[in-house]
Order: structure tokens, then C-alpha cells, then sequence
């Protein structure tokens, strides 16, 4: 993207390790294209709901997978790797930016595209741009969910949803081969068995993406977003509980045989 278009990007890194390698890599980009150090800002912390220090711990194997909380508080006793971080609401670091005589800092709204994958702090993240989404900033969100992990975090699956359906986004989730309203997606031909995969992966474990579009209208494309949600959940559930059935009755087959 930063190859073939005059995007600025915004990016949210609080893992020290992680930080390193995104930095180095955007110094290497700069050597074909200079004008990337002017469109990217690399905020060295993490986006939440508070301003407040933090702990961090990675996952063994996974910087990537790095988790902020008291979820963290127990991987620390666990041994693994912790990390002392700050974050901060993203509503207070665009009101603090937007103070910068800096012109392309100043371009961080609106925001047309937003990526969240934050192990199960994304309840956190949208309620630290509460102003940011009351004032229709954000055109997309895109963002992974885990069901297990939000809980983790003292959210869940339809906490989430009903932040973004609140604030007049129209959700749609990422089920392989099945769109939000339970409806068959086109090309599905093309890689089916991971597409099988992916709502297995959402069936047993709630872990799926969700791509958020802000409606056109300012209104809210339901009066009840919870039964929104609801209905989005259940269609899903639907959908994807006959995969297990298939499974197992392949896996009696194969045991008779």
C-alpha cells in the first residue's frame, strides 16, 4: 500500500521486538521510496481505554501474539517474556497530533481504513476513540476476533459487535465461504478446504475476522443493535454447525472401515 498510493499510515507498536523489526523494515523501504518517512508515524505504545502504564507478555514463538492485562500478569509468573508499556487512548493521541505544526500528522483524519489485531483488547481500543466514532472518522474497520482471548480480556464476541453496530457501522464477518447474514459468497470454489477450515475455526473456537463499513447514513441501520448482533451470531452458528456433523461422520466412517 505504501508502494502504490499516497497513503499516510498511522501505526500503534508497544512490543520492543516488534518495534525493532517494523522500524528497520521502514528504514529499508525509505531507500526506494524516501517518501515514506513522511507518511508513516510510529507511535511506540499501545492503544486501549486509559492512560495508564501496562504490562505486555509474548507468546513463545509469537511476538505476534503478545498479550496487555491481567491475562499477562499470569504468563509473567508463567515465565515468559514481559514487557513494561505505556498506552493510551487513541482519541487523546489524534487531539494531541492535531496540535502538531506537522502537515501530514494532521491529515490523521479521517481515517478510511483501520486494521485492530490486539489479542483481545479490541473492546478496549474502541473505547479509547469513542470521539473519533461519534464523529463518523472512520470509514472501515477490519479486525480479528477470538472468543476465548476476549473473554480473557472481560469482553466478548458480542461486546465487540455492538460497539461497531452503535456506531453505525454495517458488520460482516469472514467465514470462509459464508457472509454475515448466512448467505454463500462468490469464488467460493477457490480454496474450499481452507474455507471449511476457517468456519471450523469459528465454529469450535469464535475466531474469525470482522470488517465494519460506516453506513452512509447517520442513522443506525437497526433500531435494537443488539438483536443485530444476536442474529448475526445466530446465522452464523447455523451455518457453520453442520461442518462438525460432516466431520464426525467422516471420522465414524473411517473408524467402521
Amino acid at each position: 500500500m505504501l508502494y502504490h498510493t499516497s497513503a499516510t499510515c498511522v501505526v500503534f507498536e508497544p512490543n520492543p521486538r516488534s518495534l525493532f523489526h517494523l522500524t528497520t523494515s521502514l528504514r529499508m523501504a525509505a531507500v526506494v521510496m524516501p517518501s515514506i518517512l513522511h507518511r508513516v508515524f510510529v507511535f511506540p505504545m499501545a492503544a486501549g481505554n486509559v492512560s495508564a502504564a501496562a504490562l505486555l507478555s509474548e507468546t513463545p514463538g509469537n511476538a505476534g501474539g503478545a498479550h496487555i492485562g491481567t491475562f499477562s500478569e499470569r504468563r509473567r509468573r508463567a515465565g515468559n517474556r514481559t514487557h513494561q508499556i505505556l498506552q493510551q487512548p487513541i482519541d487523546k493521541v489524534i487531539q494531541l497530533t492535531s496540535q502538531s505544526e506537522t502537515s501530514s500528522l494532521r491529515r490523521m483524519t479521517p481515517i478510511r481504513l483501520m486494521k485492530v489485531d490486539v489479542e483481545g483488547f479490541e473492546c478496549n481500543v474502541l473505547d479509547g476513540m469513542r470521539q473519533l466514532l461519534h464523529q463518523r472518522a472512520v470509514a472501515a474497520i477490519k479486525s480479528e476476533v477470538s472468543r476465548d482471548v476476549l473473554l480473557r480480556q472481560g469482553c466478548s464476541e458480542e461486546g465487540l459487535l455492538l460497539r461497531l453496530a452503535s456506531r453505525s457501522f454495517s458488520i460482516k464477518l469472514d467465514l470462509g465461504c459464508v457472509d454475515c447474514m448466512g448467505r454463500p459468497q462468490a469464488r467460493c470454489s477457490k480454496a474450499k478446504s481452507m474455507s471449511r477450515n476457517k468456519q471450523r475455526m469459528y465454529h469450535r473456537k469464535g475466531q474469525y475476522d470482522v470488517q465494519a463499513l460506516l453506513t452512509e447514513s447517520g442513522e443506525r441501520q437497526w433500531r435494537n443493535p443488539a438483536s443485530l448482533v444476536k442474529a448475526i451470531l445466530r446465522r452464523a452458528v447455523n451455518k457453520t454447525a453442520h461442518l462438525e456433523d460432516v466431520r464426525s461422520q467422516g471420522m465414524g466412517e473411517n473408524a467402521d472401515k
